[in-house]
């Protein structure tokens, strides 16, 4: 049983992982664990689109009716904007606590929050879903 949670987990990691990736417009990323490396792009060595992350980018796409501003790490909540706020792109969505450090946690796009997911003094892990945003 334990290896079906490891794995569902894994991919619930790539998943958030491929989310980041496309919704930050990065080209491509590098990712070394102990000897091994693993890297991806938006386009192969002739400049064409990767089949894969282009369908993954179409799919982001089309559900962004909604946008999750989702925790880029982990940390300890501090503040999250209120549901009914409107925020600009680049606006101040939430605010996490790690390592004694505050960090601005940020959204990709404007809109109204629809929901805050978290409240403050809550554990924020790496990808989870700190407000949605209603386009």
């Amino acid at each position: 049983m334990s290896s079906v949670r490891d794995s569902v987990a894994a991919i619930d990691n790539a998943r958030a992982l491929l989310e980041v990736f496309t919704a930050n417009g990065w080209d491509s990323a590098v990712i070394r664990l102990g000897d091994s490396e693993f890297a991806f792009s938006r386009t192969d060595v002739l400049g064409r689109p990767e089949p894969v992350v282009a369908a993954a980018a179409e799919a982001t796409l089309a559900v962004q009716a909604t946008h999750s501003v989702t925790a880029p790490h982990i940390g300890t909540v501090v503040s999250v904007a209120a549901a009914g706020t409107e925020l600009a792109a680049g606006a101040v969505a939430a605010v996490l606590s790690v390592l004694g450090e505050t960090v601005d946690v940020v959204t990709a796009q404007s809109g109204r929050v629809a929901a805050a997911h978290v409240t403050p003094g809550d554990l924020a892990e790496f990808g989870t879903v700190l407000a949605e945003l209603a386009s």
